[in-house]
């Protein structure tokens, strides 16, 4: 059974809201990437999606960890620690790792709650 359409309507908007965000900061800040973060998504992606048996997910995975595989030597130096962050993005981003916390919780309730066949 799935969820409500205004249910499925709302986590949309959400998710706009956050995307909106996220490229607002990130024009504002203009940094290089961060390759060893991105190598680390990449093997969280590949560990995730082939027992899913997403294989989409898994090719992206494969394709962020060879990406930062092959900037291995830039992986020191685009690394950007709480420390090295303004005071402003610290705000921005502890809002935006709260925000998305609450959404995943939500998410896993109403999951929860649409399995159980109350929505």
């Amino acid at each position: 059974m799935l969820p409500q359409p205004w249910l499925m309507m709302s986590i949309l908007v959400l998710l706009i809201l956050f995307f909106i965000v996220f490229l607002f900061i990130s024009r504002k800040n203009k940094r290089p990437p961060d390759y060893y973060a991105l190598f680390v998504i990449g093997l969280s992606w590949m560990a995730i999606g082939l027992p899913l048996e997403n294989y989409i997910l898994f090719i992206i995975g494969v394709a962020f960890t060879a990406t930062g595989l092959i900037n291995k030597n830039r992986w020191k130096k685009n690394i950007i620690t709480w420390e090295k962050l303004k005071k402003e993005e610290k705000i921005v981003k502890g809002f935006l790792v709260f925000g998305l916390t609450v959404f995943v919780v939500v998410g896993l309730i109403v999951f929860y709650l649409a399995e159980k066949g109350v929505l």
